[in-house]
């Protein structure tokens, strides 16, 4: 029932059979979602904001969304690479000190996702597991320009996903 590889990669248009929380297989059109079932009992309880993920009732992750947020996903990637795989508390004295525009909305989600995974805010266990960014709508405005000429910009939005989970958790699992 259960898979080891990833069932649907960001981009694939394509019914994608996963398991279901309330049992038997089910469906998912995973149109700009990731979806993924592991090995040994391991489940995704859904891709809304704030969702934990289980083992066996040993909360193993959890994950916040922050989405249209008006920031270019180039942009927000190069500080989620700096904190990828880092402690928390260790993540939050490098976005204290990056002197960028975005390292203030992924703090917020980062502090989001730590309120999510039911521990405390200083638990030296807790880490970012995936913190990763995808492009949002770009919307597009207009500015006037000489003989009546007229330029596009664009304004682009993106989504930014943070996922934190626990060391001791995951050994005990």
């Amino acid at each position: 029932m259960y898979r080891e590889r990833p069932l649907g990669f960001i981009g694939e248009h394509r019914s994608v059979r996963t398991p279901n929380p309330a049992g038997g297989v089910g469906h998912l059109r995973n149109g700009l979602r990731k979806a993924t079932a592991y090995a040994e009992g391991v489940r995704a309880e859904g891709w809304g904001e704030g969702r934990l993920i289980h083992r066996r009732n040993v909360q193993l992750a959890a994950r916040a969304v922050a989405r249209f947020v008006r920031l270019g996903s180039r942009k927000v990637g190069q500080v989620l690479d700096l904190i990828r795989g880092k402690g928390v508390l260790q993540a939050y004295q490098i976005l204290k000190f990056t002197p960028r525009r975005t390292a203030k909305a992924v703090e917020k989600v980062l502090k989001s996702a730590v309120a999510n995974s039911r521990s405390a805010a200083d638990d030296p266990n807790l880490f970012i597991s995936e913190a990763y960014v995808g492009q949002g709508p770009v919307l597009k405005r207009i500015s006037p320009r000489a003989m009546g000429r007229a330029a596009i910009y664009r304004r682009k939005t993106c989504h930014i996903y943070i996922v934190v989970e626990n060391r001791k958790a995951l050994a005990r699992g």
